[in-house]
């Protein structure tokens, strides 16, 4: 007998933290286990819908880059909960085209040429609005329903009006209010009272929108029940528990995700996926208070019944209590552990998934893209062609795969390699940090804990973000350190350079004041005594004139080598033009007429081998500083004056 193919089966719906996609992912992931198929969901957020005004909103656009993955041939089959994700304005054409060929079946949504699973919206709202109009005697009924793209606000508010008119009420479309399909109609709804307060009865589209209801005329102390009658669709939880209890309709989210995938799985394989078939999940009236005070059998019945749900429904609260201490326990834990993360290194991405199994999680799949990518609410997201898997975690083991396989095209993503044999139902979760998208995971986390998607987002996304900001901090400091060692090497040259003197190749003014502290404290050190020299070359005017600057520079350098001569291990430098200075140990054998002596004979000698027409002579002045505390501008400024002195004893100029 031939082995029955698993079929990979997608399922985009609303934020799962939400009462009906919540549903409908419930009855999904039941019926693909049932079928042994596996299950990918990936919830979005409404795609036009946004208070970006609010921090809370602001980014939430970045969830819809989920649809560009949708459109993988890895899938054999799309589920598409059209309205819960574009409920404001028709964008359907735009959605289900970006999803190329993969084969498409809507959930509570009508489109030609695509087969739907939706609710048969007549039959119980039908009992409900005939009741209000014969029972209750209500004439002036009134309608609030979410904007008629939405197939289910269209299809209710054609029955509202189909029973009113045959009933011989007329249909006043100053009575029926379209607006948003969920608690945010509420402002709307205020204006639409204030216009119409004799209003008798109110036919809501869905619990959320009588919610929003009840908010409204409580606060204006209007009794529901007695002074308008309300009724709602959909039979939510809460509903039970608003004052007084809501009539509403009964329609099971969770039996349309689970039909949607068992319609799936059956068009799969029959081959009938291009034949457009409709399903229905049959609806049903409930009677509660607020419907008002004629039909008190039911209501009674009903309430016992209520009674009965919201008893097991604490014996189930406290379960859950019990179970969520430990949960969030896992995930303190979880939130320790990516504090601890460092680069991008395979041990951290090992990390992160090693402590998913905190969240119960025990398959998962880390992709990535090769660089972040800054996305704003007003760009066009343009799909990458290839995305990495940098971690997997396969039974509870985490591993790095091969480097030669991280690699993978968007038409992998949903059946690759490292994807475990047996059938899992996954959930597709995006990672971002405000404007950057970093990837996405896939992993197996239990449907109890499907409220907590948002939780592993934020704490995987800015675990990333750390990891790449280390590694390219790391990759910052090891160019800087590069670029470092780089100026350290250059500006030792140019150190060199900028502090040494042109022509003569002596200290320049920079390069003599720059190093002169570091002389004196060495000195100082040994307790040596310094001398400090100031030297003026005389006739240099008289030599550029007469022989030219060549020869004036000729003077200059034969003057500073002179210096250097004098005082060998000084440090000499050329403080002016044809000024310069000296720093030296001081020793017994110096004294002025010596010094003046030897640099008169060095200055002779280098006139003599030159064969010079000129004489060259300096004015020296010469200081002895014996003191240990003393500045050294004090010390120059005291030689200098005695170059001066010096300088009114210099001999004529006498040209050979």
């Amino acid at each position: 007998m031939p082995q029955k193919k698993r079929y990979n089966i997608g399922l985009i719906t609303g934020n799962v933290e939400d009462d009906f996609p919540n549903f409908i992912c419930k009855g999904a992931m039941q019926a693909a286990e049932e079928l042994d198929d596996n299950l990918f969901i990936i919830p979005v957020k409404y795609i036009d819908n946004y208070d970006v005004s609010d921090p809370h909103q602001a980014y939430e656009y970045q969830y819809n880059i989920l649809l560009s993955y949708a459109g993988s041939h890895s899938l054999d089959l799309l589920l598409v909960c059209l309205g819960n994700i574009s409920a404001v304005f028709d964008k359907a054409d735009f959605i289900l085209q970006g999803f190329g060929d993969v084969p498409v079946i809507l959930i509570c949504s009508d489109m030609e040429g695509y087969s739907s699973v939706c609710y048969a919206n007549y039959s119980g709202l039908v009992e409900g609005i005939e009741h209000l109009i014969s029972q209750e005697h209500r004439q002036k009924i009134g309608m609030v329903t979410g904007y008629t793209v939405n197939k289910d606000s269209r299809e209710r508010l054609d029955t509202y009006k189909k029973v009113l008119s045959a009933h011989g009420i007329p249909v006043n479309e100053d009575l029926i209010l379209l607006s948003y399909f969920d608690e945010n109609c509420k402002q709307d709804f205020i204006k639409f009272w204030e216009k119409n307060p004799d209003m008798d009865a109110i036919v809501c589209g869905n619990d959320h929108v009588a919610n929003a209801v009840y908010q409204v005329l409580e606060e204006r102390g209007v009794e529901i029940g007695r002074d308008v009658s309300i009724i709602g669709f959909d039979d939510s939880p809460f509903v039970k528990y608003l004052n007084p209890p809501l009539a509403t309709v009964r329609a099971n989210a969770s039996e349309l995700g689970y039909r949607a995938v068992m319609q799936g799985h059956r068009k799969l394989s029959a081959g009938t996926l291009q034949e457009q078939e409709n399903f229905y999940v049959d609806t049903k009236f409930i009677y509660r208070e607020s419907i008002g005070n004629n039909c008190m059998p039911k209501i009674l019945l009903q309430k016992q019944m209520d009674e009965q749900d919201k008893l097991i429904e604490k014996i189930q609260q406290a379960e859950r209590s019990q179970q969520m201490i430990k949960i969030n326990h896992s995930m303190n834990n979880f939130s320790r552990d990516m504090l601890s993360l460092a680069d991008e290194s395979e041990e951290s991405f090992v990390h992160i998934m090693q402590s998913l199994t905190e969240a119960y999680i025990q398959n998962c799949f880390l992709f990535t893209l090769k660089e972040p990518v800054a996305y704003h609410n007003d760009d066009e997201w343009h799909t990458p062609k290839q995305v990495y898997l940098r971690a997997c975690l396969n039974n509870g083991r985490a591993f790095i795969p091969r480097k030669s396989s991280q690699t993978m095209s968007i038409e992998e993503i949903y059946r690759h390699p490292y994807m475990t044999d047996d059938r899992r139902s996954y959930v597709m979760i995006d990672l971002y940090s405000r404007e950057l998208q970093y990837g996405f995971l896939l992993c197996d986390i239990p449907y109890e804990n499907l409220h907590y998607i948002e939780f592993l987002c934020y704490q995987i996304s800015n675990a990333i973000k750390i990891m790449h900001l280390f590694s390219a901090q790391r990759a910052l400091l090891a160019t800087q350190e590069e670029m470092v060692n780089r100026l350290q090497k250059e500006n030792l040259i140019l150190d060199s350079i900028s502090g040494k003197d042109e022509l003569t190749g002596i200290l320049n003014r920079r390069g003599f004041y720059k190093k002169a502290e570091s002389f004196i404290e060495r000195a100082k050190s040994k307790n040596h005594k310094l001398l400090f020299a100031y030297a003026d070359l005389n006739y240099l005017k008289q030599i550029n004139d007469r022989f030219g600057h060549s020869e004036g520079d000729f003077a200059i350098v034969s003057a500073a080598s002179a210096l250097e001569t004098v005082f060998p291990g000084s440090l000499t430098g050329r403080i002016g033009g044809d000024e310069f200075a000296v720093i030296a140990v001081a020793d017994s054998s110096m004294s002025g007429e010596n010094i003046r002596t030897a640099i008169s004979d060095e200055l002779k000698k280098r006139v003599k081998e030159s064969d010079k027409p000129y004489p060259l002579t300096l004015s020296i002045g010469i200081y002895i500083q014996d003191k240990a505390d003393f500045l050294l501008d004090d010390a120059i400024e005291a030689a200098d004056n005695l170059q001066y002195e010096d300088k009114k004893k210099k001999p004529p100029f006498i040209v050979a």
